[in-house]
């Protein structure tokens, strides 16, 4: 889970997820909660909730890291469950570039990163059930993570290298001159 802990993001509803699987997954799974708390955002976590929802080797935050590769490296999966209107999250972008199937919530500005069972899982926003329920499909189908990730990688080179982003600000710009 890479983001800022902030309650727009999701992360009660990854916490509940994992909470409901907890009989099933303890030992096999865990929840990294990584990202800061220090700000005056109004659906800022207090970090003695942060703390309180935490079970040691199992739902672990690690707050705010400085250098995301090596967690991404070392997960199978990252989620990010926004229940708002996003841009397009830069840590989904770097997430697929690693090579990792994603977990995401279907609102706009993060669809753009998930194409559903070729990538990754698309779940509706605030669906508990539902996040709990495609982290289980992830879960079960560890096999096929290693190709939905190659797909992510793909989705990176294709459309988010910096050739792909600058072509798209130049149609833009082209666009715009032509009116």
């Amino acid at each position: 889970f890479p983001a800022r802990m902030l309650r727009d993001k999701g992360v009660f509803v990854a916490v509940e997820a994992m909470n409901k699987l907890k009989d099933k997954l303890q030992g096999k799974a865990r929840l990294v909660l990584a990202g800061g708390y220090l700000g005056t955002n109004p659906s800022l976590i207090p970090i003695e909730e942060l703390q309180a929802m935490q079970v040691p080797g199992y739902i672990d935050w690690i707050n705010h890291q400085e250098d995301m590769i090596p967690h991404f490296v070392s997960c199978d999966v990252v989620v990010l469950p926004s229940i708002y209107r996003e841009g397009l999250p830069k840590a989904l972008i770097e997430a697929c570039a690693i090579g990792r199937p994603v977990i995401k919530t279907d609102v706009p500005g993060c669809r753009m990163c998930v194409k559903d069972k070729w990538n990754g899982l698309m779940v509706p926003p605030r669906d508990v059930d539902a996040l709990a329920d495609a982290t289980m499909w992830m879960y079960k189908h560890r096999d096929n993570l290693m190709e939905m990730g190659k797909h992510s990688r793909e989705l990176a080179e294709r459309d988010f290298s910096i050739i792909s982003v600058i072509e798209k600000h130049f149609a833009i710009y082209s666009e715009l001159l032509e009116r």
